[in-house]
């Protein structure tokens, strides 16, 4: 009797675990199939472009609107010098 009531908890068990993933799967599917959809794309790629199209325009008040100032520099915390430096090449041996 203790044999045949382990054996039908595991086989309750997988059956559970079989259908959970079953519905996690399909659900999983309709997400992709509708983010997948021309209109979804359509969608997000109109709100990137929008989104690209603001930042475009906000750079260029901003940096009108340092140059009206005559600020040096037109991002907050730039600096008007240069931080790059040369590193020179190591010379070249001639060949032997």
């Amino acid at each position: 009797m203790k044999r045949v009531i382990k054996r039908a908890f595991w086989f309750l068990s997988g059956a559970v675990a079989g259908i959970s993933g079953l519905v996690w799967t399909k659900k999983k599917a309709l997400n992709i199939r509708e983010s997948m959809s021309p209109g979804s794309i359509a969608r997000r790629t109109l709100d990137g472009s929008v989104a690209v199209v603001r930042r475009v325009r906000d750079a260029i008040a901003v940096g009108r609107q340092a140059m009206r100032e005559g600020n040096g520099s037109v991002a907050v915390g730039a600096s008007t010098t240069t931080t790059r430096r040369h590193i020179a090449t190591r010379p070249r041996k001639p060949h032997e």
